[in-house]
């Protein structure tokens, strides 16, 4: 009987190829990480602007930072990439699009949806 190797396997996660769905998948978690650590920052924003004018007027100077604007570009994209995202699996949990072929399509049109929207909020800037 041949013994069993327990030396722990090098796994090089950059060698092996995901598909598109289960790059989808981390992506959707991470983005919904993202949004979880950013919600402070953007309840302070809305409680900045409705708290005074003055307070308004600082949270809009505060938008309009080069740097604040390039992190809500991020942001329109996490949020889209999610929403988009979370709607695929709901309805691959009532069996829609469960099929291979079907999956790696949504899969697709979730991530063009998302750079699609996320451009039309970044032309609205410009």
């Amino acid at each position: 009987m041949a013994k069993q190797d327990s030396r722990p396997v090098f796994l090089n996660l950059l060698q092996i190829r995901f598909p598109v769905t289960a790059i989808l998948s981390i992506i959707h978690r991470v983005m919904g990480v993202i949004l979880v650590v950013a919600l402070p920052f953007l309840i302070y924003l809305l409680d900045l602007a409705l708290e005074s004018e003055a307070g308004y007027t600082y949270a809009k100077e505060l938008i309009s930072h080069p740097f604040v604007l390039f992190v809500s570009v991020g942001l329109v994209w996490a949020l889209t990439h999610h929403l988009f995202a979370g709607i695929r699996f709901l309805l691959l949990d009532f069996e829609y699009g469960v099929e291979k072929s079907v999956a790696r399509i949504s899969a697709y049109v979730v991530n063009f949806c998302a750079v699609l929207v996320t451009l039309i909020y970044l032309g609205s800037l410009l």
